[in-house]
Order: C-alpha cells, then sequence, then structure tokens
C-alpha cells in the first residue's frame, strides 16, 4: 500500500493494482505525518496544528480526534501491538497515549 497525501487529505492506494483503497480528509491545517498500523487496519494521521486522527483503513471513517497541544504534530506512530500511540510536538514534547484513551 501506498499513502498519497494532498495537504488536508490523504488517498491510500494498492501499490500493485493501482486501485485507491480509501480517501481521508478532515484536517484544517496541512497534513504532516500518517502511520499505518501493523496490522494495517487503523491509520493514523497529524497535522499542523496539533490534531491527530484514528481511521478504520477498510471504512474510512475517522474513530478518534486528539488534540496534542504541542504544536505541530510532527511525528506519530502506533506500537506494533497498537496499544500505544506516540506522538512528537513541534515544541519537543512527546506524548504516549495508552490504548484506554485511544478508545475513549
Amino acid at each position: 500500500m501506498q499513502i498519497l497525501n494532498s495537504a488536508r487529505s490523504l488517498r491510500l492506494v494498492d501499490i500493485e493494482s493501482g486501485k485507491e483503497l480509501a480517501t481521508f480528509s478532515g484536517h484544517e491545517s496541512e497534513m504532516a505525518d500518517a502511520h499505518l498500523s501493523q496490522d494495517r487496519k487503523r491509520l493514523v494521521t497529524s497535522d499542523g496544528g496539533g490534531l491527530v486522527k484514528i481511521w478504520d483503513v477498510a471504512t474510512g471513517q475517522e474513530l478518534l480526534s486528539l488534540q496534542t497541544n504541542a504544536g505541530e504534530a510532527k511525528v506519530i506512530t502506533l506500537s506494533p501491538d497498537g496499544r500505544v500511540l506516540a506522538t512528537g510536538g513541534s515544541d519537543g514534547t512527546i506524548r504516549l497515549w495508552r490504548a484506554a484513551e485511544l478508545t475513549r
């Protein structure tokens, strides 16, 4: 799979077939990072305003929005088991979000 970012939206494309799998939009600022979970069921995106969104890859539905309050959410990643989200802000803050926070 390949992730194509166009400022405030993102397309997920199957590399072999070229078929678009889903489009994710809803960020108010330009997207800064995107991360696909190891099981490829969740996509996490971040933007310049510190907003982080978690998406269901199969449906394209937004599952959760989080505000980092750390400036631009420059870097995001999920742990291999999907239970912890790490965000790195432009202010140097690193925040870990546990699974309980991700499913509220």
